[in-house]
């Protein structure tokens, strides 16, 4: 795991708990569904992995489906107890 990446963990898990969840989901949602070119580029040449929280099934469906090319640098975590 790298630098980056807990970072990004660690800013999601504050985001999260100081109440602006709302932000937080939408950041994930536009990150996952329309990546910046930049973040494409990341996945490519870093091989980054974005973990995403609390996102709903047919958004993973829908992203799974479109972003086909990018599932490698996915991960889901939907667990039931902190996305409530």
């Amino acid at each position: 795991m790298t630098i980056k990446t807990i970072l990004l963990l660690l800013i999601l898990t504050i985001i999260s708990q100081t109440g602006s969840a709302s932000l937080n989901y939408e950041w994930q949602i536009y990150r996952l569904l329309s990546p910046t070119f930049s973040e494409l580029q990341s996945e490519a040449v870093d091989g980054q992995i974005t973990i995403y929280f609390c996102i709903p099934d047919e958004i993973i469906s829908q992203a799974l489906n479109d972003q086909f090319e990018r599932i490698e640098y996915m991960s889901f975590n939907s667990n039931e107890e902190v996305c409530k």
